[in-house]
């Protein structure tokens, strides 16, 4: 017979044998899970295995959390450095000596009555009397228009007899270029 029928026989037969049997088995059945019990708690070649194999199951349900972590981390900044704008850097560059005098000499000859002087960026323009405020309004349109890369911003005007210094017609303009750098990341923190 082999060994099922004898594990059968043991635990579901009847009768004294059967019952003699049961409790041989049990005895032997506690006195080798002690044994094993022992051994384990000794430090038995089971429990070395073990508790490294543990050890390194929680690190890698460990390192496979904090990888889902770090990549949403590093899609959400790939997306914010997307949406972060890319401007170029606009800034003033004063007009050269030479082109001013240029320009000032041409001015002279088109517009014979009003006076030029050119200090620090700023052109001054006046009028000597408000008979030729025309010719004053046709220098400040041309004078928008000259250059097409010069803008021209009223720094101040005056029209009257409030203006005082025998010049009832005066204006103050800087003159620029507008230069455009290379282009950076705007921070919009």
């Amino acid at each position: 017979m082999g060994i099922f029928s004898d594990l059968n026989e043991i635990f579901f037969g009847r009768g004294s044998d059967a019952r003699l049997e049961r409790m041989r088995f049990w005895t032997r059945f506690k006195r080798r899970s002690g044994e094993f019990l022992t051994l384990v708690a000794q430090g038995s070649l089971l429990t070395i295995a073990i508790v490294p194999l543990g050890v390194a199951l929680v690190l890698a349900i460990v390192i496979v959390i904090q990888s889902g972590t770090v990549e949403n981390a590093r899609v959400k900044l790939q997306v914010s450095e997307a949406l972060t704008p890319i401007v170029p850097v606009l800034t003033r560059a004063t007009i050269s000596e030479l082109e001013m005098s240029e320009f000032i000499d041409y001015a002279t000859k088109a517009y014979p009555v009003l006076d030029y002087s050119y200090e620090s960026g700023v052109l001054v323009v006046v009028a000597r009397s408000t008979d030729f405020f025309p010719t004053f309004d046709r220098f400040m349109a041309h004078a928008d228009m000259y250059h097409p890369d010069w803008r021209i911003k009223v720094e101040a005007f005056c029209a009257g007899r409030e203006c005082g210094n025998d010049a009832p017609l005066s204006a103050n303009l800087s003159i620029f270029k507008i230069a455009i750098d290379d282009p950076k990341v705007l921070d919009t923190k």
